[in-house]
């Protein structure tokens, strides 16, 4: 992993991922225990509701945007459909979300 400095406009603690099996578009924060993804294009594809993304106060007055869970949860259900074979992370991950979440819109 390699550590991400002021100049390129974030805060110093945040680390890049540069190991096998992660997106090399990110960037997490130890001690928050919270990842960043850079958006090559549109918020899933452009089906995402962005009037749903929120403002999230990380310290220091830093602050990033999060996708609502029921997009994660989504995503992840989508992943899990087109995984193969008995890999169940993606659905363990959307379950997890799910029961952190709290009040879901289902709408």
């Amino acid at each position: 992993m390699g550590r991400v400095g002021d100049d390129a406009g974030f805060p110093p603690d945040f680390i890049a991922a540069l190991h096998t099996g992660y997106l090399l578009r990110g960037l997490y924060h130890p001690s928050l225990g919270i990842g960043i993804e850079f958006l090559s294009d549109q918020l899933f594809e452009g089906r995402s509701d962005r009037s749903g993304l929120r403002r999230v106060d990380v310290g220091d007055g830093t602050q990033v945007l999060a996708i609502p869970p029921e997009d994660v949860i989504a995503d992840r259900l989508g992943q899990h459909a087109a995984a193969s074979g008995n890999d169940r992370t993606q659905l363990v991950l959307a379950q997890m979300v799910y029961a952190l979440a709290g009040n879901i819109d289902a709408g």
